[in-house]
């Protein structure tokens, strides 16, 4: 979902920074359509996911950095 938001929607761009075939990057958005719905690729809705995307990362570069083995991340003992 980053690299094909970040290629501004265009599957062959995405597959190219992937290193995959454009076949699996349909195939893969196809996987989306089924679990988030015909309506993912609306402006609207297109925003919330990019955001959540944003936020997943960003919430795993503050948690997951600082995680050593012996030690359990941050984010693990919250929940």
């Amino acid at each position: 979902m980053d690299a094909y938001f970040a290629s501004g929607g265009s599957p062959t761009h995405a597959a190219q920074d992937l290193h995959v075939h454009t076949n699996t990057v349909a195939r893969r958005l196809e996987r989306v359509t089924e679990l988030l719905g015909p309506d993912w690729q609306q402006p609207a809705t297109a925003l919330e996911i990019q955001l959540a995307l944003r936020l997943q990362r960003a919430r795993h570069s503050v948690y997951r950095p600082s995680t050593s083995p012996s030690r359990p991340a941050q984010a693990d003992r919250c929940a």
